[in-house]
């Protein structure tokens, strides 16, 4: 992922977008197996090769059919990258040029870009603090010496105000960040973006009633995009941006004044379609149809049927089980 504060059982259930993913896949890519807890208490391991049906739905499907209690994923030795933040005037020109950078880089480099509020750090003047920027968090994970050349475009891509990027173990990169301590997360998320939505982007973000509010682009393509769209839960892997609009309150505050921004933000940036299961923060009845393409729905409920017939988990996004005789 991207967020140290994320546990991996859930990134994974949902499908798994980080630093790597453009090299190496999602991080269901690389899961080789897992141990269930089943609605009706036994225990299984699903693989490709055992419950190959489970396996599939866990791989995307957002954790609506059992108690995961173990992963075994495949590891990527990954020591030091070339990452960080390269912060920029605002500039809809700055986010298309980022993008086009950010699509076309080789695998070994995974982007996010946000659009967004400067936080107080202390690299930038004051008087910038609390108004619009564009930020791009970059990832190499190639070659040492072939990072500043991947990584040329996106430096080239507008008016820099930073340039935080350097050599480092890649643990550090989830230090790159502003916390989240203590802040109520609200968020909407589809795929596409382009230059005439970040224009509008900037405007919003100008406006927003909290400090902490963005337009998020998660590049994918890559190894992501490689991997048949029908091969796991995960069903998105055609597109090449995840468009999130997001915002955080303090906790005290309540997430009622972001909630109404983000909507109205999501809608004047016709942000639109699927969903992330991920990043769904509240399971009403539309939820799911919003996660799924209705073949892969489709598919998830008869599993659901077959391993959960009485939706005992249905506490999270839920896939309700297949009515029996359902085409």
């Amino acid at each position: 992922g991207d967020t140290a504060t994320v546990g991996v059982a859930g990134l994974t259930l949902g499908g798994g977008i980080g630093y790597l993913s453009r090299r190496d896949g999602l991080t269901i890519d690389n899961l080789l197996a897992a141990e269930v807890v089943l609605a009706d208490s036994t225990i299984v391991r699903a693989s490709a090769q055992e419950h190959p049906d489970l396996f599939w739905a866990l791989r995307g499907g957002g954790g609506n059919l059992g108690v995961v209690t173990r992963l075994e994923l495949a590891l990527h030795e990954t020591g030091v990258v070339t990452g960080g933040l390269l912060i920029f005037e605002p500039s809809a020109a700055t986010a298309a040029a980022l993008l086009a950078a950010a699509t076309q880089a080789p695998d070994e480099v995974s982007t996010m870009i946000n659009i967004m509020k400067a936080p107080p750090m202390p690299f930038l003047p004051s008087e910038r603090h609390g108004t619009p920027i564009v930020v791009a968090l970059v990832c190499h994970s190639g070659r040492p010496e072939e990072a500043d050349a991947a990584l040329a475009p996106f430096r080239a891509a507008g008016a820099l105000l930073a340039d935080l990027v350097r050599p480092q173990p890649y643990p550090e990169m989830y230090g790159a960040g502003p916390s989240q301590a203590g802040l109520q997360a609200t968020i909407r998320t589809g795929f596409g973006f382009d230059e005439a939505r970040a224009e509008k982007a900037i405007e919003l973000v100008r406006t927003a009633p909290t400090v902490a509010a963005l337009v998020n682009l998660r590049v994918m393509g890559g190894a992501i995009g490689r991997v048949p769209a029908d091969a796991t839960a995960f069903a998105h892997r055609h597109h090449e941006v995840m468009t999130g609009v997001g915002a955080l309150d303090p906790a005290p505050v309540g997430p009622d004044r972001s909630r109404d921004w983000v909507a109205a933000a999501a809608d004047e940036l016709s942000i639109t379609g699927p969903k992330y299961v991920n990043f769904i923060a509240e399971n009403g009845p539309d939820a799911v149809r919003d996660a799924y393409p209705e073949p892969t729905l489709r598919r998830l409920a008869e599993i659901k049927r077959t391993y959960d017939p009485d939706n005992l988990f249905r506490s999270n996004v839920n896939v309700a089980p297949a009515t029996a005789g359902a085409a």
